[in-house]
């Protein structure tokens, strides 16, 4: 099956064999994609050809077959004048680095959802049997005792709403990680940042600003290695970043590139925090992942704990009504 037209893996695999291509036969960015082309298997065309309509300008079909990040960092370059093959290999030879740092955790969200949800179905299913069939049985011996049901078992399951609205809760809940999770590997898969109502949650905070970071320094990057001057590059890579109101990176990652570019040695720094930058998305995301998963387990344990020991307590009382 062909993969899809962005698929990282692809990109990156394409934008590698180009530059050997470049360096090793001194081929120029089309002849080398010719090459490619003319070689390769079926399942590589789609990212090849992504690749040529970004790079020829093609925007009506770019937009559609490539990222928009790719196709934006190289109408930049092209206004600047620069060397669009290069920044396109540029921008592949970091393209999967926010993909590759999230992926692990976005998948062990979706498991966490998952394995959460399930609990929440055996739990409704068994409040739904117990309420039909059990509670009535024992409502009725209650009466004839003269006296009614523990409290929390009439709040629990005399009524439908209670476990209708633990349902609903739930479902909301695991819904919005999940659209969260979705997001997050949306984002770090085609190099665009979460969008603002995710941004500012605040468990999602720190991760989001990691993202930002990275973005921003392989947005950097990918001008720099079209050509692009380092001033013009750092406050094209912010207004593409956050068009509203873009920002260089706060201290102490700002103050480091400030450096550097007054040192003139901007690119190879901007690649060495590149790696820091990566490692640092990986351990938010991972705290992230850890604490909603953490949080989730504890949310449903306490919802199954309440509603058996309501079960449970006509059993357990029936002996002192007698």
């Amino acid at each position: 099956m062909p993969k899809r037209a962005n698929d990282p893996a692809s990109l990156e695999f394409v934008s590698r064999q180009i530059g050997r291509l470049i360096a090793r036969d001194n081929m120029d960015f089309d002849s080398a994609l010719g090459r490619i082309a003319a070689e390769a298997a079926e399942v590589l065309q789609p990212s090849i050809a992504s690749l040529r309509d970004v790079v020829t300008g093609d925007r009506g079909i770019a937009a559609k077959r490539s990222t928009a990040a790719m196709a934006g960092l190289l109408q930049v370059i092209r206004g600047a004048g620069g060397r669009v093959e290069a920044g396109v290999v540029g921008f592949l030879a970091n393209a999967t680095v926010g993909y590759d740092a999230t992926v692990d955790v976005v998948r062990a969200l979706r498991g966490s959802v998952a394995y959460a949800l399930a609990l929440l179905a055996v739990l409704c299913i068994v409040g739904g049997v117990l309420e039909a069939f059990v509670v009535p049985s024992f409502a009725t011996l209650y009466g004839s005792l003269g006296t009614g049901l523990p409290r929390l078992t009439r709040l629990l399951l005399a009524h439908s709403w209670p476990l209708a609205l633990v349902a609903l809760l739930g479902l909301s809940l695991g819904a919005g990680i999940a659209y969260f999770s979705w997001q997050l590997g949306r984002a770090a898969r085609q190099l665009l940042p979460l969008p603002r109502v995710l941004r500012a949650l605040p468990l999602a905070g720190r991760v989001a600003r990691s993202l930002d970071a990275l973005i921003y320094l392989t947005y950097t990057s990918t001008l720099l290695a079209g050509g692009v001057l380092a001033e013009t590059a750092r406050a094209r890579a912010a207004s593409l970043l956050d068009p509203d109101q873009p920002r260089q990176p706060g201290p102490p990652l700002g103050d480091y590139l400030d450096l550097a570019q007054r040192l003139g040695v901007l690119p190879e720094e901007v690649q060495s925090q590149l790696r820091a930058q990566a490692r640092d998305l990986a351990e938010a995301t991972d705290r992230f992942g850890r604490t909603v998963d953490l949080a989730l387990r504890l949310a449903i344990y306490l919802a199954i704990a309440v509603f058996v020991i309501a079960m449970y307590l006509p059993i357990f009382t029936i002996g002192s009504t007698v």
